[in-house]
């Protein structure tokens, strides 16, 4: 879960939380699609709508040292 903060955009976001996903190669338009269909606010043209204070379910992969 992430709450949002002033300022802050999905773009950012994903910028953000791509970083952390070592599970595999994604491209940030990939992953920012992927946000929007994990949070219900944020579809039906309602993605560049963040409030600070929303929580925003993310998911990213990480891979486990051998």
């Amino acid at each position: 879960i992430y709450v949002v903060q002033r300022g802050d955009t999905l773009w950012d976001i994903s910028r953000e939380y791509m970083k952390k996903n070592t599970g595999g190669r994604r491209y940030i338009l990939e992953y920012m699609h992927g946000i929007i269909e994990s949070n219900p606010a944020l579809q039906n043209g309602n993605e560049g709508h963040l409030e600070p204070g929303q929580e925003l379910v993310i998911s990213y992969w990480t891979k486990k040292d051998e």
